[in-house]
């Protein structure tokens, strides 16, 4: 079994850049981050407004499309 804390990763469940920026969350990742509701992020998802990947059953959803979704920049700044 992987360490993953060891290669400073805080579950297997998590990718990041270098920057430590997640390229993916889980869906309940997502409604803490935003406290927005499962049923709101699942019509997201439905809606095309998410952009997301199936892996192993689980639903992550990609940063990006949570940045452009919140009108956040490359930059960290708001559009």
């Amino acid at each position: 079994m992987k360490d993953y804390h060891a290669l400073g990763h805080s579950s297997p469940s998590v990718a990041r850049t270098s920057a430590q920026t997640p390229l993916t969350v889980s869906v309940k990742q997502f409604c803490q981050l935003t406290s927005l509701g499962r049923t709101t992020a699942f019509k997201l998802i439905g809606e095309g407004k998410l952009q997301t990947l199936a892996v192993g059953g689980r639903t992550l959803i990609l940063w990006s499309s949570i940045k452009v979704l919140m009108g956040i920049s490359e930059d960290g700044s708001e559009k």
